[in-house]
């Protein structure tokens, strides 16, 4: 497991909401898969998007310190952990990552920073 930079975690973040999103196979929450290339890297990203409205109630909840508690890690999807996939070695934010699948993790934090965890156990 590597923590990385709250950079780190903003890049990631920043490639799921800029990529077009494609619809998965039907789960409680909606899964997505968005594929890119960055300098010569096949990068893909499968993950599930929690609902920011209760499936029972409908009342909308909240995500960060809420349904994601503060200071604790999550898996960063719904469902099961967000599967990072590229053929080419990574450098995020300094640290180096070997071509290979690997499951993603955030431990966020109430001052708005946050770690990344990149698990090579998928």
């Amino acid at each position: 497991m590597k923590n990385l930079k709250t950079s780190s975690a903003i890049i990631v973040l920043s490639l799921l909401a800029a990529l077009p999103l494609h619809a998965q196979e039907k789960r409680v929450s909606p899964h997505e898969t968005v594929s890119t290339t960055i300098g010569g890297a096949q990068i893909k990203i499968v993950y599930g998007r929690p609902y920011t409205k209760d499936p029972k109630s409908g009342e909308m909840r909240k995500i960060w310190g809420g349904l994601v508690p503060f200071g604790q890690v999550w898996r960063m999807g719904a469902d099961e952990a967000t599967l990072l996939t590229t053929d080419h070695d990574l450098d995020l934010g300094g640290t180096k990552i070997p071509a290979g699948s690997y499951s993603l993790y955030l431990q966020p934090e109430e001052n708005g920073s946050a770690k990344l965890i990149v698990n090579k156990q998928t």
